[in-house]
């Protein structure tokens, strides 16, 4: 079971691995200020209130820019989810 366990720990990590590879290749493929949003939202945990605050604006402009950069970010990974 031990043995087991571990192999599945490393494959499960491994898949990790891959799929933050191929969202980093993603990534790249959008605009700098979507790169951005995505960072500090997903990655930093700002709230979409914070980032409204820091950039000037309401949430909900950054709520439909999330929504548009989530869009562009899922179109730059359909040929790796395809594969």
């Amino acid at each position: 079971w031990v043995e087991l366990i571990r192999e599945h720990s490393a494959e499960a990590e491994m898949g990790r691995t891959e799929e933050m590879a191929q969202l980093q290749t993603a990534l790249v493929c959008l605009r700098p200020e979507q790169q951005r949003l995505i960072q500090a939202h997903f990655f930093q945990g700002y709230s979409l209130a914070d980032l409204a605050r820091q950039w000037g604006t309401t949430r909900q402009a950054v709520a439909g820019q999330l929504r548009r950069a989530l869009r562009s970010l899922r179109r730059a990974m359909e040929p790796a989810l395809s594969s």
